[in-house]
């Protein structure tokens, strides 16, 4: 099978504006972001006994309002999503063996769509706004990332119930890399001045407005800067899950395996030279 192709999936849709980056046009490429807001979304369904970590996704509001035919659009959202239908017969370079599509990880999408408000999102259960640079289009905030190869993201999955895990690590390395280049102008949240992204995203917000301490389980960039996987000196080791992914598990028991196979056939190997010397002194005599 030809390698999974990151840029053909989720096209961009130019009638439901949204899909993945590669495509967007120039148009809105060009449009002029004002206010950066992360959002904690919530999953949570009356009924539901546990609480799932909170789905984080960056909603970009426009300077001026936006027109496409006879739709106004304020605002739109930035995020990396689990590409669900990937499967095994796809096949990804830079991985261990062993590894399956869709049984033990998901390739992300790197996602635009665009809103006609600029609020937060249904499902947002808890935001917050950092101080932007003045002038910064919604194509630099997708730039900064596909130029590092960040978008080449897998999400692990963590049980067998097949949990998606990354997109706070996909997050948090986004933050980042806008203060870095100077798109985000603070660390800082503009509601809480000495509250820095990191600090927040640890913890799980409920829609009634409760919230637990949760650790971030990591999800993978494939492509880009290995550091970008955990190490930074603004996201403490703290901040991250001790949570082993399946895709561990598979690479440690295919290290098993491959010991154990390099011992039998060093036992052969030693058993074979036994017999050759055995019979070679038997010859000379």
């Amino acid at each position: 099978m030809p390698p999974y192709q990151w840029n053909e999936q989720e096209p961009w849709n130019s009638e439901t504006l949204r899909g993945s980056v590669y495509e967007v046009p120039n148009t809105i490429l060009d449009i002029v972001v004002s206010r950066c807001h992360a959002q904690w979304l919530s999953s949570f369904e009356p009924g539901d006994k546990e609480v799932s970590k909170n789905h984080m996704t960056w909603r970009l509001v426009f300077e001026d309002v936006y027109h496409v035919g006879a739709s106004s659009l304020f605002a739109a959202l930035l995020s990396m999503e689990p590409n669900t239908n990937a499967s095994e017969d796809d096949t990804f370079t830079n991985l261990e063996p062993g590894l399956l599509c869709g049984r033990h990880f998901a390739p992300g999408v790197f996602t635009l769509k665009m809103l006609n408000y600029d609020t937060p999102t249904y499902s947002t259960v808890f935001s917050r706004e950092y101080p932007l640079a003045a002038g910064i289009t919604l194509g630099r905030f997708i730039e900064t990332i596909t130029e590092r190869n960040m978008d080449k993201f897998l999400f692990n999955i963590y049980t067998y119930r097949k949990f998606y895990k990354g997109c706070g690590h996909f997050a948090v390395r986004a933050y980042e890399v806008w203060f870095d280049e100077g798109l985000i102008t603070s660390l800082n949240a503009v509601q809480d001045p000495y509250k820095t992204f990191p600090e927040d995203i640890v913890h799980t917000y409920h829609p009634n407005g409760n919230h637990i301490h949760a650790r971030v389980g990591l999800g993978r960039f494939l492509w880009s800067d290995p550091r970008f996987d955990r190490h930074s000196p603004r996201a403490p080791e703290t901040m991250w899950s001790n949570g082993i992914p399946l895709w561990m598990h598979i690479v440690a028991l295919h290290d098993i395996e491959a010991e154990n196979r390099a011992a039998a056939a060093a036992a052969l190997q030693a058993e074979a030279a036994a017999v050759d010397e055995a019979e070679e002194g038997l010859f000379i005599l």
